[in-house]
Formats: C-alpha cells, sequence, structure tokens
C-alpha cells in the first residue's frame, strides 16, 4: 500500500469511528480488521481495531451535540508532550482512554 492509499484508508477508518459500533464494527471488519473493540469512557470514545499485522486506534473528534466535546474543543491552547505539541483538550481525552487500552 503506498502513502496516498493508505492516507485514504486511515481518514476513512477516521469516518467510520463516528458510526454506532453494530455499523463500525462490520465496515471495520469488511477492511479486514477481524477483530473490533469499541471503548466509551468518561465521555471518549474509540475504536480499536487489529488484524494479524495492524493495530489502528481510532479516536472520535468534536461531535458538535455533545457537551463534553464542546468543551475540550474550548481547551485549544497547546499542551507541550515529549514528542511535541497538543490540543489541551483532545490530549486530556485521550488520556482518559489511555486507561481503558492498557
Amino acid at each position: 500500500m503506498n502513502e496516498k492509499q493508505l492516507s485514504a484508508r486511515l481518514a476513512k477508518m477516521s469516518a467510520i469511528a463516528y458510526d454506532q459500533p453494530n455499523i463500525a464494527t462490520e465496515k471495520y471488519k469488511a477492511l479486514g480488521y477481524a477483530q473490533v473493540k469499541y471503548i466509551d469512557y468518561q465521555g471518549a470514545q474509540c475504536y480499536v481495531v487489529w488484524s494479524t499485522s495492524t493495530i489502528v486506534v481510532c479516536f472520535r473528534g468534536t461531535e458538535p451535540s455533545q457537551w463534553n466535546d464542546v468543551k475540550a474543543d474550548l481547551r485549544a491552547w497547546p499542551e507541550k508532550e515529549e514528542t511535541g505539541r497538543v490540543h489541551k483538550g483532545f490530549n486530556t481525552e485521550v488520556q482518559k482512554l489511555l486507561t481503558e487500552l492498557k
């Protein structure tokens, strides 16, 4: 898979992250990921999908109808991490999910 194909695939997987679990599971499986896990913890959501050779974590971003997401977006200042800077609101939501991913 070349870089352009990979980018298109990841964009598609990101869009699927907004689907309900039963629909998303079928779509991820159609892309070749035999295992799908949906995590919803304290208002933050992601899908973890994997095959024999690949693991992908697909985080949901802002859903304007969800107050928790709007609050996260309001914390838009950059926050320094080990590998660079990240949107503080996004980082806060990801940190919630990291405890569930272990």
